[in-house]
């Protein structure tokens, strides 16, 4: 191996190594979905790792604190409760956060319902589309009203650790085969 690649190799490592390193740790499970839902009044809610956003108009405008899940979806009911479904349980939740009740799930699996949720119909006769291209997610009203989508910020985030992984996994392999590459040719 020569020195210039060598010296390429750990400097890519020694750049991406601590974004990527922290883009699994910090950035993640922040920006994992979890379902979204929406009340009465047409604000439209964002499952995220610990807690459940509100936003109106794109804005966030409030967060209700839920207990940790290790993977969970969720969806506003009808009434304005949040249905939260993890993989045997299904437990329900008040606007505030209050735990109201919870039972087994009976099957079929109410968690594999609502991971695959793309479309609500709300009592006021409103529907709301969930698109989503690589991570980016956007939420329309009736067909042509944006009401949410992925910051650009947590987007531009998200790409960038998946293509630090894929670099650093780039470089290594080609390392690790030239220097394969090397070692056979010189044993020759």
């Amino acid at each position: 191996m020569k020195k210039y690649e060598l010296f390429v190799y750990i400097v890519c490592l020694c750049i991406l190594l601590p974004f990527l390193l922290y883009s699994l740790i910090v950035i993640a499970p922040n920006n994992q979905w979890h379902g979204f839902g929406v009340d009465s009044n047409g604000y439209v809610y964002i499952g995220k790792k610990d807690k459940i956003v509100q936003y109106h108009d794109n804005n966030q405008i409030g967060c209700i604190p839920i207990p940790s899940y290790r993977t969970y979806y969720f969806t506003l009911q009808d009434n304005d409760t949040i249905l939260i479904a993890d993989s045997s349980k299904v437990n329900i939740f008040d606007l505030s956060g209050n735990h109201l009740c919870s039972y087994q799930d009976p099957g079929p699996s109410k968690y594999s319902e609502l991971q695959w949720l793309r479309k609500i119909n709300t009592v006021s006769g409103d529907t709301y589309r969930l698109r989503s291209i690589l991570g980016f997610h956007t939420i329309t009203k009736n067909g042509d009203v944006i009401v949410y989508h992925t910051s650009m910020n947590d987007y531009a985030l998200s790409l960038l650790a998946i293509l630090s992984f894929v670099i650093i996994l780039g470089t290594t392999a080609v390392m690790l085969v030239r220097t394969n590459f090397r070692n056979k040719n010189e044993n020759l």
